[in-house]
């Protein structure tokens, strides 16, 4: 779903004029709709990382048809209260530029309206839960189309005889090379919220006056390429949880991330906590001494993407219920692992 709008513009005003307006209201170049088929509909985007203020990109298109250039704007379903209004301030100051007619989606153009603003780290980490949950998504999709011969019955029976041969098994293989990348997206969730919560806390002088930067880190900070947080961040690992239960710690008392991957989950005999962390260990075995784990099958697979997304959402949901932001960030409503955990 979408919210979209439209500027229709009087007989006369050329399309280099309607970009030019978008680019002094903020938004950038992003090519053509080609791909689309549409090789003369010229497309812009804008998107604020500022204060994590936007969720989605807002997409403008300009392109001239027989009644005029016609300059339409469109968001997701996922917008931000930011995207919902800059979107609309868009239509409003094209039309009191140029004249002409404005239509807006929805019951008398109001369109669907996600709500106020919801604070800066709130938002900041509602989208490093996002980003997870697209990782993975990208990773389920990957296992379910992945094409694995099914008719290898030498290969099985030499498996039997030599266990050793499971190594060279292609399901195995991939399934342990899998391995770095989910550690990967899990450290990416970690440290995007760590930063987010840094980024405005009351702590932040103190943990940036212990900091050391590089030579490296100062100049990309100074071209903007890298922020302060992040450079902190980069200096901390976020693999091992009871190092990053530390981390948070020192940001918020409140904050036990190790606590809430330790209460029971499903009935089990083994918590969240420990499950995360040996697959923390089963990552550096195969990254620093090459071990492949041949009883890494399908099933173990799935069982490891179940307790990494009830890992990350049992975290998400105990650092923003500690400030009391849950509710306002809808939950896991937008969150394809809420059905994990």
């Amino acid at each position: 779903m979408s919210y979209e709008t439209e500027n229709l513009m009087p007989k006369g005003v050329a399309i280099a004029q309607a970009v030019h307006f978008a680019l002094l209201l903020g938004y950038k170049r992003g090519g053509t709709y080609a791909h689309l088929g549409s090789p003369k509909t010229l497309y812009l985007y804008h998107f604020e990382e500022r204060d994590y203020q936007s969720w989605q990109t807002i997409e403008l298109s300009i392109s001239s048809t027989e009644k005029g250039v016609v300059v339409g704007r469109r968001t997701r379903i996922g917008r931000s209260a930011y995207d919902f209004q800059f979107q609309n301030r868009t239509v409003r100051e094209f039309k009191r530029r140029f004249g002409g007619q404005a239509a807006k989606d929805g019951r008398n153009g109001a369109g669907y309206d996600p709500g106020p603003p919801v604070p800066p780290p709130a938002s900041g980490c509602y989208l490093s839960m996002r980003r997870f949950d697209w990782h993975l998504s990208r990773l389920e999709r990957y296992l379910m189309t992945r094409s694995i011969p099914k008719t290898h019955e030498s290969m099985e029976f030499a498996e039997k005889t030599w266990p050793v041969m499971s190594e060279l098994n292609p399901e195995v293989f991939s399934n342990n090379v899998i391995l770095p990348y989910v550690v990967g997206m899990m450290e990416d969730f970690l440290r995007s919220t760590y930063i987010a919560l840094l980024r405005y806390s009351e702590k932040k002088q103190s943990i940036l006056k212990n900091a050391r930067l590089s030579g490296e880190q100062l100049t990309n900070i100074s071209n903007g390429i890298l922020t302060v947080e992040g450079a902190v961040a980069e200096m901390m690992s976020f693999q091992r949880l009871s190092a990053v239960a530390r981390h948070f710690k020192e940001l918020d008392p409140k904050i036990d991330i190790v606590g809430a991957l330790k209460k029971p989950f499903r009935r089990r005999k083994q918590t969240l906590f420990e499950c995360l962390d040996n697959l923390t260990t089963r990552r550096h075995a195969l990254i620093h001494g090459m071990e492949i784990d041949i009883s890494l099958r399908a099933k173990k697979i799935d069982a490891l993407l179940v307790n990494v997304a009830a890992g990350a959402g049992r975290i998400y949901k105990h650092v923003t219920e500690q400030h009391g932001w849950f509710e306002k960030l809808n939950g896991f409503d937008d969150f394809s692992l809420r059905v994990r955990s």
